[in-house]
This record gives C-alpha cells, structure tokens and sequence, in this order.
C-alpha cells in the first residue's frame, strides 16, 4: 500500500506527540523507578537515614546521585542482566520458557494457513489503514519517539522523561540485537517468497523472529512497567498487538514470526525496567552487573580498560 510523503510526515509527527505527552504526563501515574530527591528515606529501609537529618540537603542529594550508575554503565549492565538472565531463572521461569517453545512448534503447524488467511481480500479498507498506521511504531518512528522521549528529558531536566526515554531505548536496542542474531541464524524465508513456512537460509534470509513486533511489544513493557496503569498496558499491548498482525498481514511474517517477537520484545522491556528501576531508587543495595575501571598495563607503557562482570543473582 503506498502511501504520500506528506502522510507518513504526519504520522511521524504524531507518534513524536504521543512519545512527549508521555513523559509529561503525571496524571496517569507516577513511575515506580523515579525517586524524587525531595523524599526523605524511610528509616526501616535504609538504616543511614537516621543520620540524614544530620546532614545538608545539598550534601544528600549529591551523595544520592553519586550513587545512580551513568547511562552508558547502567545501558552495560542492562545488557549483561538480559544476556545471563538464564542464569538466575526459578523453576517457573524455564517452564514457561518451555511452554513458549512448544506453544511456538504448535503455532507453526499453522502457519501456512494463518498468512493465507489474514493476507487474502483487498487490503485498501479502514482497518488495513489503522494496520498500515499502527506497524510504524516498530519501525523508525517508534524508535525516533522513544528518542524524543529522553531528548526532552535531557533538554529540560525531566528525570522522569528521561528514564522513560532511556529505558525504551536501551530495551530497543537489546531486543533488536537478540531479534538480528536470531535472524541471521535461522535463516527463514518470509511468506512473500512463498517458499512456505519451512523454508530456512541461515545468513540470507530473516523472518524469525519479526523485528517491528519485538520493538513494538519492548515499548509495550516499558510502558506498562513504569506507569503501572491498566489503561496504559491495555492500549500499549493492544497497539504492539496490531504491529504483529499488520506485519503477517502485509505478507512480511509468519504468524511463529509475530509471537516469538512479542515474546522477546516483552522479556527485554521487563527485564531492563525491573533492574533499572532498582538502581534508581536503591542503588547502593543492587549488586553492580558490570564494573570499569583503568588500570595500567603490566609493562607500564600505558593503560588498560578492565571490565568485570557480575554474573550472580540479583
């Protein structure tokens, strides 16, 4: 379906609109990783704060903020916790990592007949309009708004803009190189070639998994993590849900394509809000996953960067 320059303009504008609305939108909830520096901490949780009324403010919050891991170091540790996340899974997590996988071998049975459905008839009707609009935001625009998002932050000393902005960037960016492994791995061939389901060339051909679903349900988490409100998860997942569909619909994916995405792209986003949100609001009591320092070289002719990773439970 071809749309004009002018539209897709528009579009992009909004979904910029949207993404700043967001990060200045107190009234739908608070976000849970947000500690303002104007709250004390409660004794019972932090036993040094019996003795904060015995300091300046301006000496606490300088000591608060000391403590929160830089973008770049807290985006390492991001990584790290999603990549050894096996590491430190209960029971109930490989369970379900079981039910998903065979819950995937079920759904490719089907595959064949579930793009033949959803990609036959015209395609020129509303709501392959409200599709066509919807898959942008697992492609640039999605990701040119969760950039607006911190942008913003940064421009005009939002903290909440911005941790928004930086954890839907950096669950985007994790999601999409696990999504981007996998494609060049698998190797499977889109429904537009018509090769069928089973079709595989590792390295050639990337349909598994879908890569605007993923990014699509990332945001999704993120947004339904931080804001903890119903009518945000409902509209944030309803939305990503409608990027799968466009994409099986305009013949880009397999139905496997869509859900293996949703599932990756979910996982991230939970698990980058889940860690960060912790390092914001106690993060003398979260073990640090990745560590830099500069040490010299044994010859003592220069230095060397030395990173150490956490590999423990959090």
């Amino acid at each position: 379906m071809q749309w004009s320059r002018e539209m897709r303009t528009r579009r992009v504008g909004l979904f910029l609109a949207v993404a700043l609305f967001l990060a200045r939108a107190p009234g739908l909830a608070g976000v849970a990783g947000d500690v303002s520096n104007d709250d004390a901490p409660c004794p019972a949780v932090n036993p040094e704060a019996s003795g904060a009324a015995d300091v300046p403010p301006q000496d606490v919050e300088a000591k608060e903020e000391r403590k929160v891991p830089s973008e770049p170091k807290l985006f390492l540790q991001d990584v790290v916790h999603v990549a050894t996340g096996p590491l430190h899974w209960h029971k109930k997590d490989w369970i379900f990592l079981g039910g998903a996988v065979v819950g995937l071998a079920g759904l490719s049975a089907v595959d064949n007949r579930a793009t033949s459905a959803l990609t036959g008839g015209s395609q020129s009707g509303f709501f392959d309009h409200v599709l066509t609009d919807f898959e942008y935001l697992g492609s640039y625009p999605g990701a040119a708004g969760a950039a607006a998002v911190w942008v913003y932050g940064v421009a005009f000393h939002d903290k909440r803009g911005r941790a928004l902005g930086f954890d839907l960037l950096a669950s985007d960016a994790i999601s999409a190189g696990i999504t981007e492994l996998l494609k060049s791995v698998v190797g499977r061939g889109r429904p537009e070639a018509n090769r069928g389901s089973y079709s595989f060339q590792p390295g050639r051909a990337a349909s598994f998994p879908s890569g605007h679903t993923t990014q699509a349900f990332a945001f999704a988490a993120v947004l339904s993590s931080t804001y903890e409100n119903p009518w945000i998860t409902g509209v944030a997942y309803g939305a990503a849900g409608l990027v799968g569909i466009a994409r099986i619909r305009h013949s880009a994916h397999f139905a496997t394509d869509v859900a293996a995405g949703a599932l990756i792209g979910t996982a991230t986003g939970l698990s980058v809000v889940h860690l960060n949100k912790r390092q914001r609001a106690a993060p003398e009591n979260t073990p640090e996953r990745v560590i830099l320092s500069a040490a010299p070289s044994p010859d003592g002719s220069g230095a060397a960067l030395v990173v150490v990773m956490h590999l423990g439970r959090m």
